[in-house]
């Protein structure tokens, strides 16, 4: 006999399980060039410091963050590709610290099918002309490898990633973007 609609009773109607709540899985790994950080005392460190205000910006969203760290040569690009696999993410933030060589994405672009999304947020909303160094330079080069990484997409067969431009701290469309 086959129950209707109308004719089920509390006892006949199937038990529905909830599914647990799912959040996003993103990556985040910064780049650099490692060539930098036996030039300029201290600056690894403010690069990593960078690195984690931007982590605080993912994670304030609904989200499951895992960070993948820095990638500043073409060794450690080759170690976090099985890392990227593994993951099992939605999402990919590459978090682009200061200039980085295609060395340190091409790897990557090339063996991930992961959206990936660049990030160039300068830290200093303007560089300070009057005391200007190749260290304050390199501290605010954040944009300076997009359109490397851009061209090292294309040559690999990938689409040119998304990117979100802007600055580090109070910059509400950045901050936009990133949600």
């Amino acid at each position: 006999m086959i129950n209707h609609p109308q004719e089920r009773t509390s006892t006949t109607q199937p038990a529905l399980r909830h599914r647990k709540s799912t959040v996003a899985r993103i990556g985040v790994f910064g780049v650099a060039y490692y060539k930098y950080w036996d030039q300029f005392e201290g600056l690894l460190q403010e690069m990593e410091a960078k690195q984690k205000v931007f982590l605080n910006k993912v994670g304030r969203n609904d989200v499951e963050v895992i960070d993948f760290g820095l990638v500043d040569n073409v060794k450690t690009a080759y170690d976090l590709v099985p890392d990227l696999k593994a993951a099992n993410l939605d999402l990919i933030f590459c978090d682009m610290l200061t200039y980085a060589t295609s060395s340190t994405f091409g790897i990557i672009i090339k063996s991930i099918d992961i959206p990936i999304v660049l990030v160039a947020l300068q830290p200093n909303t303007a560089l300070d002309y009057a005391n200007a160094s190749t260290y304050q330079q390199l501290y605010n080069d954040d944009i300076c490898s997009l359109p490397e990484f851009a061209g090292v997409s294309v040559r690999m067969g990938k689409t040119v990633p998304n990117m979100i431009i802007g600055t580090l701290h109070h910059d509400p469309a950045a901050e936009t973007e990133i949600e």
